[in-house]
């Protein structure tokens, strides 16, 4: 959502005043945030989508883990170790990541206290904790822990390599729960978990890991013929109990209570984990022109680093020095 999108879609501060939407503060701040563009309200936030780390519970028992990773280098130690041939004669890798998508290198580079871009719109405020994200990444790989194919993997290649018991650990949205331990096509059904993406051990004091999230909204086009029937619409999709339903039903629910409503919580056992996260969570880099752009830029350099074509500093340099002439003025 820039500027130049948000021009095109109806303000919604004097709606709101005069039909408010039931406890709107209800809605995760950060998710009201990425639709509010010069202190102006475009879009009302109706789903999302927050990363979290899954393992194969029936995969670490076999190598003699009892217990998913509490940081960082506990996880790659753990991928590492997963790195093997299981029980069923299935060549395992400790850990499956789409290539083509920020917000793994960025998930690593948080892990450290580092970023893409921030809020600021600094490109790699913390080089140092991008560098450690990336030699991490490329150890994984260089260690066999991450595919061979790790180049022309995507996300779906995640799902289903974590489905068929090919993969112990991934980083996906916890609304993918249902689909992972689906009876019908998971080899270890209710056996694939999820807990927060683990922080670095060197995170300092006040520091705190915040996962990747994205979000989806419900405007109104500036030139709608019929805006207060429009509006009508989106207060009803913000309520509580249509919240409720659509959570039910696979979506990323945008409210903090949502989470704690018994009937949700009683049939989503990773509810309380996906909540704390999304307490935490931001986007992977702010919106802005040439974000598409950057991405593409930034995940040639992460792919060059990861397959050791380029040393994590030379890629981390080459990022700030191509990205930074596409930043908004």
């Amino acid at each position: 959502m820039t500027s130049q999108i948000a021009s095109l879609f109806e303000p919604l501060d004097d709606l709101r005043k005069a039909e408010p939407i039931e406890d709107f503060d209800d809605i995760v701040e950060g998710l009201r945030q990425s639709m509010t563009v010069g202190g102006k309200l475009v879009g009302i936030p109706v789903r999302h989508a927050t990363q979290g780390l899954f393992y194969n519970e029936e995969l670490l028992q076999e190598a003699g883990i009892s217990a998913p990773p509490d940081t960082l280098e506990e996880l790659v130690e753990q991928a590492k170790k997963l790195t093997f041939t299981s029980k069923s004669s299935t060549p395992v890798v400790g850990m499956i990541l789409a290539s083509d998508l920020a917000v793994f290198p960025v998930m690593f580079a948080r892990a450290f206290g580092g970023d893409f871009i921030d809020k600021q719109f600094r490109v790699v405020p913390d080089p140092e904790a991008m560098e450690k994200g990336l030699s991490v990444l490329a150890d994984l790989f260089k260690a066999g822990a991450l595919p061979r194919s790790y180049a022309t993997t995507r996300n779906d290649d995640m799902v289903t390599w974590m489905q068929q018991g090919r993969a112990a650990f991934a980083v996906l949205p916890f609304a993918r729960y249902a689909q992972l331990n689906n009876k019908e096509q998971s080899t270890a059904p209710g056996k694939i978990k999820a807990i927060e993406f683990p922080g670095s051990k060197t995170l300092g004091s006040g520091q705190e890991m915040h996962p990747v999230v994205e979000s989806w909204a419900m405007a109104i086009p500036a030139n709608s013929a019929d805006k207060k029937l429009s509006w009508s619409y989106l207060r009803f999709v913000a309520s509580k109990a249509a919240t409720l339903d659509m959570a039910r039903n696979g979506n990323g629910p945008v409210r903090s209570s949502t989470y704690a409503e018994p009937s949700f919580a009683g049939s989503q056992p990773q509810a309380k984990v996906e909540a704390a996260a999304l307490a935490k969570a931001r986007p992977a880099f702010p919106a802005f022109p040439e974000a598409a752009r950057a991405q593409s830029t930034f995940l040639e350099e992460v792919q060059l680093a990861v397959l050791g074509r380029k040393n994590p500093k030379e890629a981390v340099a080459a990022i700030v020095d191509r990205v930074k002439p596409l930043m908004p003025a």
